[in-house]
């Protein structure tokens, strides 16, 4: 699976609130998602389809990020951690 097409699983997943199907993805893609989220992060992808897709995906990756944490894995949240300070500072 393209890393876009696991960002838009997750983003689906999100939407509909079909949170087996969310986790599911985040089990079987985690390499994937472990190794774009950053990249997710900053919102390029978003930026090119609509500030509402930004929107959408920010909050796809804070849930993803959260349920990663829960799993003992933090990086995906520290790395929003990161973004959202340096974010305050402009």
């Amino acid at each position: 699976m393209k890393p876009e097409d696991v960002l838009r699983g997750l983003c689906r997943a999100v939407l509909m609130g079909d949170a087996d199907k969310l986790a599911a993805l985040c089990t079987e893609q985690q390499t994937t998602i472990l190794d774009h989220f950053e990249e997710w992060s900053n919102g390029a992808a978003a930026m090119k389809e609509s500030p509402e897709s930004m929107q959408a995906i920010s909050i796809c990756l804070q849930l993803v990020a959260e349920m990663f944490a829960d799993a003992g894995i933090p990086q995906p949240l520290e790395t929003l951690g990161r973004r959202t300070k340096a974010d305050a500072l402009h």
